[in-house]
Formats: C-alpha cells, sequence, structure tokens
C-alpha cells in the first residue's frame, strides 16, 4: 500500500533528518504500548491513531483526503475503539497496523 511505499522510501534515505524521524516514531509507539499497560486496569484506553494522508503541499506519491475527511475518519476510530484495541496503531475503519513497519 501507499504507506508500506513511502516507508520503505524513508528506511532507505541516509538523511538525518530520517533518522530522527524514525526515533521520534520508535517513542511514540513504545509510549503507546507502556501507556496501553499502566492504563487498562483503570479502564483507559490507550492507541494510537494513524490520520491517512491529509491534503498538505508535501505530501506526494500517497492517496490524499481533505482535511474534514481525515478527522471524521480519526473520530469514527476514537469513538468506536474498545479495550482490544488497545496499545495498537489503528487508521481508519479501525484497521490494525504494524507499529515495526512505521519506524
Amino acid at each position: 500500500e501507499w504507506y508500506q511505499r513511502r516507508v520503505r522510501g524513508l528506511l532507505s534515505s541516509s538523511s538525518p533528518f530520517h533518522s530522527a524521524y524514525r526515533v521520534s516514531k520508535a517513542g511514540l509507539n513504545m509510549l503507546t504500548k507502556c501507556m496501553a499497560l499502566e492504563f487498562i486496569e483503570k479502564g483507559v484506553l490507550c492507541c494510537g491513531v494513524h490520520p491517512g494522508g491529509c491534503k498538505q503541499i508535501w505530501v506526494v506519491q500517497m492517496p490524499l483526503f481533505s482535511a474534514g475527511s481525515c478527522v471524521d475518519d480519526l473520530m469514527e476510530v476514537v469513538t468506536k475503539a474498545t479495550k482490544d484495541h488497545s496499545g495498537l496503531l489503528l487508521r481508519n475503519k479501525l484497521e490494525v497496523m504494524s507499529f515495526s513497519g512505521l519506524i
């Protein structure tokens, strides 16, 4: 899919900015998993949500959606996610994504 192509492009780059991007993503992914474990006993759902490709001038080679459409998809995930989704990375329609593919 488009995001897998984008990730492969990021991983193959030697730019120092891409290293910072990958490290920050890894930190967010681990934070999501740790918070999910910490707060599930208190009934708090913690998950990552991938918004999809919103129309921006610097985004290329991926499907682009209006900001309103991205917000609608995010709100659907937020309102329909259950404790079974805790600690996962979700995209629209509650599709589970791999953390490892986005570092």
